[in-house]
């Protein structure tokens, strides 16, 4: 929950664009709707991960198959989607 606490201090913060790690769609400096957006997707496949895992289908299983496609224009969705449902899994699994 730390990922999220951050975005949401980020959010709270006096901003107007922000250099982001990983570009946003078409390599533009990020807005605050950004912000929220990967925020919302956060918590989304936070609670998807936690029906999964008390399904006892972290983590294997539930890699395949947690998917948001709401999500699914999000930069690098593809990309990261497996090893943020791994980073959940092991939240829920005590290993972090």
């Amino acid at each position: 929950m730390q990922w999220e606490d951050s975005l949401k201090k980020v959010l709270a913060m006096d901003w107007g664009r922000m250099i982001c790690r990983h570009p946003t769609p078409g390599g533009r400096l990020g807005t605050k709707q950004d912000v929220k957006d990967q925020l919302a997707y956060m918590q989304n496949l936070r609670a998807e991960v936690q029906k999964a895992a008390d399904a006892g289908k972290c983590m294997d299983t539930a890699i395949k198959e947690v998917k948001l496609p709401k999500y699914a224009t999000l930069t690098n969705y593809e990309q990261w989607l497996g090893i943020n449902v791994e980073r959940y899994c092991l939240l829920y699994s005590g290993g972090i």
